[in-house]
């Protein structure tokens, strides 16, 4: 985390995750079936230039593989795969009373690893997908222990892992009431 001045943090985050995988054959040996690793690099931007007034940027990308046993063997039940994906979200937020926030929210998710090929041998694991969302917003703050949230937007999504079947786009409006303990 790096503040270079007050109204300004930079958190950068760095992950790595590994793991295998083994199932039982005959006579309760163990077979390897799976490996994984995960990379994940993250970067959040806050900015507080006045007290009625803050913005939020993150941005993550992620590398994920999966190698099975299953190309060794010559079998292509269930292949090897990547599932690598990017996310963004930029928030901003004007306080508009002691109780109540403006916010505007833009997101955006893409997965680019979708492998049709696959899907004539088995489930391809590899998505190929596109989000965007953008959303204005009133949060209240009810009480102490209780925020209400209200929100329209718009919502876009293309996913090529199913081949367009699931595309769809359109508003979207939701509310919702959190309770803290």
């Amino acid at each position: 985390t790096v503040t270079p001045i007050d109204t300004l943090t930079f958190t950068t985050r760095y992950t790595y995750q590994e793991g295998d995988m083994q199932v039982t054959g005959s006579a309760l040996t163990s077979i390897d079936s799976m490996d994984a690793s995960m990379q994940t690099i993250s970067e959040s931007v806050n900015w507080t230039p006045v007290k009625q007034f803050y913005m939020q940027a993150n941005a993550d990308l992620v590398y994920n593989v999966i190698s099975t046993s299953f190309p060794q063997s010559g079998s292509r039940v269930v292949g090897d795969s990547n599932n690598n994906y990017c996310t963004c979200s930029i928030l901003a937020g004007a306080v508009i009373t002691k109780r109540d926030d403006l916010q505007v929210m833009c997101t955006y998710y893409r997965a680019f690893d979708g492998d049709p090929y696959l899907s004539t041998y088995t489930l391809p694991y590899g998505a190929s997908a596109t989000e965007v969302t953008v959303s204005v917003g009133l949060k209240h703050k009810v009480s102490d222990r209780m925020i209400a949230n209200g929100k329209v937007g718009y919502y876009d999504s293309s996913n090529n892992t199913t081949g367009g079947q699931t595309n769809f786009h359109g508003p979207l409006a939701y509310v919702s009431l959190e309770y803290g303990l």
